[in-house]
């Protein structure tokens, strides 16, 4: 329901029993309530008509003929300089402030009547009505303009006249007071519209009279206090800010004498209204872990200092986890395996967060780590795509799920490349090329080459020297040559494709670099021979050797075993390397 106010001064005016009010604008006897009506729109203060039925929110008040229901506002009501927050429904059409207000059977009264037979009350359609569970009441928005609705829905006149619908409307903050009419039920029965004061020293009565003589029908009436001090309302309707994350909201302020107003804002609960103006704000629940709340200071001013200050409670709701992490590889083939480590950060620093996996393929694991990781088996049964949900909750129920599918591929990695030079000799270039025959593919696939070559033969650490992707050779061989000048010492070096998808298996071999003009050639028996037992130290893998021909002081038979050694092929021998790394 909008609720419209505008601000301008107010003109006092006299009303007449049994008839509508005729004049724009009045007031009661001091001074202190104004009201208004939709039946003038010409003035300023006159309200629009907007009737909105809370019969299928609101709860069953009293029921029944001549009864009444205490219940709660929701929030304080000012009415006559007294702050309420209950009051008493009668079936009748009104509502009264003071515990034990009776049910006004079953005529109104003259507004205002001292000592009369009901004072403090608010009556829209005062009379005698009869209510069949048709009556409801609900407080409806967010602080600090939260309305209490009270609605007679189709309530029936006892004896004479239709049926009547219509609602008392108080507004949180402004104090004002709406009386919406969707049908008057045209009655011959004596109804009375108005307010009263506690006493009957003062009221505005609106009407007094048979509502067959007024058209009421899709009217609304407003009663209002005059004050000097603006009054706030909340324009952004259920504002929340989400835990770490900011919300703006915004509130606007009345001014009934036209002064203007300047909003002013206590965003750090510090008391003082001085981070911020304007109507609007940005709030921020930085540090802060939902559910929980914040309050906010919000004043409004004039000139001549009179203020309206509300301190609104707002609600910090949990925020959800973001997964940041994002699969490397969608795509598999058969036997190897895929893996991917979850990441994910949430909003508020206290909350846990827990990983699970709903939906995966058999076999998929889900590590302490966060890593996931599957090998799909290498049958027929397993190519396809295969879904996969990966969820992230917090400890405040909040969750966020990362959904894709990994690919199976029935790809067929390309076969090993065959080593043709250098191949398990000693070698005197410094930058000897690599050759390989070419490796073939089963299903096609381009392919590119990539050598590494190590001292150590770990193939592992700076000593490392790679190639870039070498694209295959003609004449069904391919070579890369080592970009820099090799060390005189003993290399390995290994050689593998790769079809676009995975590498192939990897074919190694070694090589010495020797001196220039000495040893070239192999360590076979006739090497030896020649070196006299050189190499006797012989070589490990991953072990490097300067190439030191140095002689030792072993005799006859120790040389003897070593040349058997070289001869065979052990010395200093490691032998290739096949398979994936």
């Amino acid at each position: 329901m909008k609720i419209r106010t505008i601000t301008l001064g107010i003109a006092a005016c006299c009303l007449a029993s049994g008839s509508p009010a005729r004049a724009f604008l009045g007031t009661d006897t001091s001074g202190d309530y104004a009201y208004s009506d939709s039946l003038h729109p010409t003035d300023p203060d006159s309200p629009a008509h907007e009737f909105t039925s809370i019969a299928t929110t609101g709860t069953v008040g009293p029921t029944g003929d001549d009864t009444t229901s205490t219940v709660s506002i929701g929030f304080n009501f000012e009415f006559y300089g007294t702050v309420y927050t209950s009051v008493v429904i009668s079936t009748n059409g009104f509502l009264g402030f003071n515990p034990g207000t009776g049910s006004g059977c079953c005529s109104p009264q003259t507004i205002p009547t001292a000592g009369g037979t009901m004072d403090n009350f608010v009556a829209a359609l005062w009379s005698d009505l009869l209510v069949s569970s048709n009556l409801y009441y609900q407080t409806i928005g967010t602080a600090p303009s939260r309305r209490f609705v009270v609605e007679w829905n189709n309530a029936r006149y006892l004896s004479s006249g239709g049926n009547v619908t219509f609602q008392i409307v108080l507004v949180e903050g402004a104090d004002e007071i709406y009386l919406h009419y969707q049908s008057d039920g045209d009655s011959s029965r004596a109804t009375g519209i108005g307010i009263e004061n506690n006493g009957g020293t003062d009221g505005i009565q609106y009407f007094n009279g048979n509502t067959n003589t007024i058209d009421l029908a899709n009217q609304t009436v407003v009663f209002f206090p005059r004050r000097d001090a603006p009054r706030l309302s909340m324009v952004t309707t259920d504002p929340s800010v989400p835990e770490g994350g900011t919300a703006e909201i915004e509130v606007t302020a009345v001014d009934r004498q036209g002064d203007p107003v300047t909003i002013s804002w206590d965003l750090d609960g510090d008391g003082a209204y001085d981070d911020a103006t304007g109507e609007t704000a940005t709030l921020s629940a930085a540090g802060l872990d939902g559910p929980t709340t914040m309050n906010v200071g919000i004043q409004a001013s004039d000139p001549g200092g009179h203020t309206d200050q509300r301190v609104v409670e707002i609600p910090v709701t949990n925020a959800a986890p973001v997964i940041t992490s994002t699969p490397a590889e969608l795509s598999i083939l058969r036997g190897f395996e895929w893996t991917y480590r979850v990441e994910a950060t949430d909003p508020a620093p206290a909350d846990v967060l827990s990983l699970s996996v709903p939906t995966k393929p058999a076999g998929m694991t889900v590590g302490a780590d966060w890593t996931l990781r599957w090998t799909p088996p290498e049958t027929d049964e397993v190519v396809g795509d295969h879904e996969v949900v990966v969820r992230v909750v917090d400890d405040d129920g909040g969750s966020a799920d990362q959904t894709f599918s990994i690919t199976v591929v029935p790809n067929t990695p390309p076969t090993e490349p065959e080593i043709v030079s250098p191949d398990r000799v000693n070698v005197t270039e410094r930058r000897p090329p690599l050759v390989v025959n070419n490796c073939t593919d089963a299903d096609g696939d381009p392919l590119t080459y990539h050598f590494e070559l190590d001292p150590r033969g770990t193939f592992t650490g700076p000593e490392v020297i790679a190639s870039d992707a070498v694209a295959e050779g003609a004449g069904g061989q391919t070579s890369w040559t080592p970009p820099t000048d090799l060390e005189v010492r003993r290399y390995y070096w290994r050689a593998w494709c790769n079809d676009g998808i995975t590498d192939g298996r990897r074919a190694s071999s070694w090589f010495e670099v020797r001196a220039g003009g000495s040893d070239a050639g192999t360590d076979g028996d006739a090497d030896a021979r020649t070196d006299g037992g050189a190499d006797t130290g012989g070589v490990v893998e991953g072990e490097a050797t300067t190439g030191c021909s140095c002689r030792t002081a072993a005799g006859p038979g120790a040389t003897s075993l070593f040349a058997a050694l070289a001869v065979l092929g052990l010395l200093g021998f490691l032998p290739r390397r096949r398979g994936k790394n």
